[in-house]
């Protein structure tokens, strides 16, 4: 809001208040006026859309049926292939981003609290340890240095980290094979990249880091359908899934603490195992986890559209959708720095000629990546002024 739109309703309600007798507003108050009726907006669009809550319901076990019955013969060769590229572009970052000071800290803590387990965290030569720490750090690991491949057009989902994080660290655990984590992390994508759709981008402006709301269950789906889960089962494990759903974007707000950026992606394969591995028990969630007036979408976003939720199911691949990054920065910085290079390399110039760079783009590259003076290399990688002025 501009400066003269500020003081003409500080002026209106000033007048106002004189003329009804009653001391003018204080300063503070005015200044927080802004925030708090946007507050108040996003609370009354979100009582509109529980009021609206028709009680839909079917879109949770609809999901879960589809993966469990999910085999391989069913999937397209093109899509299997898409999946293996993921798996080793994964493989790959998680072995460079094991070298980073933050994964060298998470790898610690699995190991301290998981010993004893089969699985093995890549590149660190060490003993096993048990299907949860696995994933947690394998998790902690793709997403370590901003390389790890997600989604185009994007969902908020990112694939490796929270799918084949999970489901690696339960296939060296079982023993399972090639085919089950092919299959496991179609049925994962499918199912998360369809949840990340029917957000519609409106997880993030809320401050909520959404691969971290959405990977749990990919992660949770990845590892029900390599235990054969039948639809009743990854019914339950979605259910749970939903609670263990986090992650929060203040790291970029406050300019401090990006390393948790890092752990909301271990955290989301940890908890996909968790969450299967309860349901495979027989622990129960609830069957409307994604749907419901409580659920997922109604909760944690400000709009959203069930239909994308099994629009197409098991005719159009969500999982053709994964896309392997080119840039260690984040992806709202990819076109800026592919735009950049682009120019230089035709016109020749240096970063003496330049005085200013303009760059347009859309409100979350503008508010949440708009980070000019990064404090770390955690933050520059998150940073587009930060990006584009390297490139």
């Amino acid at each position: 809001m501009s400066n003269d739109k500020e003081l003409g309703r500080r002026s209106f309600l000033n007048r106002m208040a004189a003329a009804a007798g009653a001391a003018q507003i204080s300063p503070k108050v005015l200044a927080a006026l802004p925030t708090a009726a946007l507050a108040a907006g996003e609370a009354r669009a979100a009582e509109t859309a529980r009021a609206e809550w028709k009680g839909e319901k079917g879109f949770t076990p609809k999901l879960a049926d589809y993966a469990s019955k999910l085999r391989f013969e069913d999937i397209p060769a093109p899509v299997r292939q898409r999946i293996k590229d993921c798996i080793a572009d994964t493989v790959a970052v998680i072995v460079y981003g094991g070298q980073l000071p933050w994964s060298k800290m998470i790898i610690a803590h699995a190991q301290r609290t998981g010993p004893g387990g089969k699985s093995q965290i890549l590149g660190t030569g060490a003993k096993g340890v048990h299907p949860p720490s696995a994933a947690l750090a394998h998790g902690a690991m793709t997403h370590a240095f901003e390389l790890d491949n997600l989604t185009n057009p994007d969902s908020g989902s990112h694939p490796g980290a929270s799918a084949f994080s999970a489901g690696l660290a339960m296939a060296q655990d079982r023993g399972l094979g090639g085919r089950d984590l092919i299959v496991g992390m179609t049925a994962g994508a499918e199912v998360m990249i369809r949840i990340g759709r029917a957000a519609k981008g409106t997880l993030e402006p809320r401050g909520f880091h959404a691969p971290g709301t959405t990977g749990p269950f990919g992660g949770a789906v990845t590892v029900g359908r390599m235990l054969n889960f039948d639809t009743e089962k990854m019914t339950n494990a979605l259910g749970i899934a939903g609670s263990l759903s986090s992650g929060l974007l203040e790291f970029a707000h406050s300019n401090t603490g990006a390393m948790v950026k890092k752990l909301h992606l271990g955290r989301a394969a940890e908890s996909g195992v968790l969450a299967a591995s309860l349901a495979s028990e027989g622990f129960t969630g609830p069957d409307t986890v994604l749907e419901g007036e409580a659920g997922y979408l109604h909760d944690f976003c400000t709009d959203w559209d069930t239909a994308e939720l099994t629009k197409d199911l098991g005719r159009d691949y969500a999982s053709m959708s994964i896309m392997i990054k080119r840039y260690a920065c984040h992806i709202t910085a990819h076109r800026p720095v592919e735009a950049m290079l682009d120019l230089k390399n035709e016109y020749k110039f240096a970063a003496d000629d330049v005085d200013s760079i303009a760059i347009l783009g859309n409100q979350r590259m503008v508010t949440t990546n708009n980070i000019p003076a990064p404090p770390d290399v955690l933050l520059a990688q998150y940073s587009i002024p930060f990006s584009v002025a390297l490139a």
